[in-house]
């Protein structure tokens, strides 16, 4: 919902008249019910302007998470997969409506393989900060997003006992 009030608030910047035209009409309205389908040109104003940027976010976190994946694997697997995502159903359903659930699955993905990436790279202390970001970014989207920072110390625990069985 985040990004949704930011694109009703550039909506109201770019186009201030209309914008306030149809708020007023909104805020005479004693309560929204389904059956009242005059409200629905004036908040269909507001609804394409949220959709638009939850697509854009979207789209930029497949093309930061292709870069991503290229780096923990080939390009020709990142780009397979970025390809997969990328006509997935649900993700292209979920993402031209101003919904949670395509965020946060894109969200928490990036923050999985920038994990992954960081017990994999030698410089490990940039990516770290990034994941915290990713994490940050799907707690804001909805809160099923706990199970990143659940999951990357049990990740962590992993590469660990690894290592440790490796050296002994």
């Amino acid at each position: 919902m985040w990004l949704g009030a930011a694109g009703i608030f550039a909506q109201r910047l770019l186009n201030p008249v209309e914008s306030a035209r149809h708020l007023d009409w909104i805020r005479k309205l004693a309560w929204l019910d389904p059956e009242s389908g005059e409200a629905f040109p004036h908040l269909g104003f507001f609804l394409s302007a949220g959709r638009l940027v939850v697509v854009l976010v979207n789209t930029l976190i497949l093309g930061v998470l292709g870069l991503m994946l290229a780096r923990l694997f080939d390009r020709l697997t990142a780009l397979v997969g970025i390809g997969l995502l990328a006509l997935d159903p649900y993700l292209i359903g979920h993402s031209g409506l101003l919904h949670t659930d395509a965020l946060l699955a894109s969200l928490i993905l990036l923050g999985l393989v920038g994990a992954l990436i960081g017990l994999q790279e030698p410089r490990r202390t940039v990516w770290w900060p990034l994941v915290g970001m990713f994490a940050g970014l799907a707690l804001l989207t909805k809160s099923p997003a706990l199970s990143l920072p659940a999951f990357v110390p049990l990740l962590l625990g992993v590469r660990y006992r690894l290592s440790a069985l490796r050296g002994a």
